[in-house]
């Protein structure tokens, strides 16, 4: 039957006092809630918003006896301040755009929201500043571990046999970095159940050859020692995602990204051959160390992929890596003695040396501790991108200066070679948006000493990560 004038008049007087109930029911929620249109201030405070649907051809008439909430029609959408309480037990808070009719009777209640355009965001200057900050001590963070070859070298320099005395360094380093981190173990909330994972426990055993590092350093610089080891590290990662279905041949964008780095790589030491008399006088000792160089960051992508189930399974990344010193310590035990006894090398400590074991030691906690809370702060490729440069612009400068190794001058081969490997592995280590770590949802990737000093490092990034993402995170 066709709707005659008086019921259409109806519907409409019925709509218009509908549309003047929803606006006072706002009204008296927005009340209850303690919402002011101005604050102390003067500035404006967030309105709330009210989006009304159609109203259902059926045109129900209104029932005064109802209460406030249910007054309000379920194809209603109140648009409330993030902070706001929900009315009523149906009350929903639903991420993105309202949802349908249908969905809002099915759910039969008050669909509360946060408007997107009425978002609190803090303020321009003040995030470009905390921003920056966090960019800078990511740099510091990345500065430390060069700043590091450089204690342990100094270190080494003792014994008449650097290259086997490097294990020793490697292993006290190992130590002090473990026990520099049993505070913020025992401060640690989650808490400790058995490892799911044998596997898991095996971490310290992958990272042995890291001693190899410090002779590396010596013999190269600390930039490229540094960089072959991100080969290592990379390539691993690679095979192991590959091999897992994580990555395949079309991904172009970190194979690609690979192979950016590894043509920065071979142009930064190029001139290496040309210009270091003890790698063309002893081919053959400076390849084992090379090669060691480039085996370690393998064994760091393995012990990604080890610690990043430990952490989860035993509370947190302090634990994991006082329990990955503890193995890589005990591993050590049998190569320790045969350097000691069997070759007759003996561990030289000096007592006026302690101020940089105690730098030493520290450095893994303070490496540890900020890899907890920069990735939040930041994103995961921003602080590993931070910290990529803070290490490849402190290891210029300490190489210029020969403060390692000989001196090697800054050059533009240099220059361009860095841009390379900073690109391939933005390329390499870039996640979608999406994957960005939040500090309440993460997995620990975490790995020792990048220099063959006994570090040990974490990082959170949101689960489960690839990896590809775990080692070039934890390890670069």
């Amino acid at each position: 039957m066709a709707p005659t004038a008086t019921s259409i008049g109806c519907c409409q007087q019925q709509e218009q006092q509908q549309q003047q109930d929803l606006r006072e029911d706002v009204e008296q929620l927005r009340q209850e809630a303690g919402l002011q249109s101005q604050s102390a201030e003067g500035g404006r405070e967030l309105e709330p918003l009210v989006a009304r649907a159609p109203v259902a051809a059926s045109c129900q008439a209104h029932n005064p006896t109802t209460t406030t909430t249910e007054r309000i029609l379920p194809s209603a959408a109140v648009f409330l301040p993030s902070y706001q309480k929900l009315i009523t037990e149906d009350s929903r808070r639903l991420p993105g755009n309202p949802p349908s009719d249908q969905q809002l009777l099915a759910g039969g209640g008050v669909f509360v929201q946060r408007a997107p355009d009425m978002e609190v965001r803090p303020g321009g200057l003040a995030n470009i500043t905390a921003r920056a900050a966090c960019t800078i001590w990511a740099a510091l963070v990345g500065a430390s571990v060069a700043l590091n070859l450089v204690i342990t070298n100094h270190l080494n320099r003792r014994s008449d046999e650097p290259t086997l005395h490097s294990f020793y360094v490697s292993a006290m380093c190992t130590l002090l970095g473990g026990v520099s981190l049993i505070p913020q173990a025992c401060l640690a909330q989650a808490p400790f159940r058995r490892p799911t994972k044998i596997w898991s426990l095996l971490g310290g055993l992958c990272v042995l050859t890291g001693f190899a590092n410090i002779s590396g350093s010596h013999l190269v610089g600390a930039q490229i020692d540094l960089l072959l080891q991100l080969l290592g590290m990379l390539s691993m990662a690679l095979f192991l995602d590959a091999r897992g279905g994580r990555i395949t041949c079309s991904d172009k964008r970190r194979i690609r990204g690979f192979f950016i780095v590894v043509a920065g790589i071979g142009a930064d030491s190029f001139h290496v051959g040309n210009e270091r008399n003890t790698v063309q006088q002893q081919p053959l000792f400076a390849a084992v160390i090379l090669v060691g160089v480039f085996v370690s960051g393998l064994g760091y992508a393995m012990q990604a992929k080890c610690n990043s189930q430990l952490s989860a399974n035993i509370g947190g990344p302090a634990r994991a890596c006082i329990i990955c010193a503890a193995v890589t310590l005990i591993g050590g035990i049998p190569i320790q003695a045969y350097i000691s006894f069997g070759i007759g090398v003996r561990f030289e400590f000096a007592l006026e040396d302690w101020p940089l074991w105690t730098l030493a030691g520290l450095q893994s906690a303070f490496y540890t501790g900020s890899l907890a809370v920069l990735p939040a702060k930041l994103g995961y490729t921003a602080t590993y991108l931070a910290i990529m440069f803070g290490k490849l612009a402190s290891s210029s400068i300490l190489d210029a200066g020969g403060m390692i190794s000989y001196a090697q001058p800054f050059t533009v081969q240099r220059a361009l070679s860095l841009v390379l490997v900073l690109v391939g592995s933005g390329l390499f280590s870039s996640q979608p948006s999406a994957d960005d770590p939040e500090p309440s949802s993460g997995t620990t990737g975490l790995h020792s000493d990048e220099q063959g000093g006994g570090r040990l490092h974490s990082a959170a990034q949101k689960g489960p990560p690839s990896t590809t993402a775990t080692a070039t995170w934890t390890g670069c």
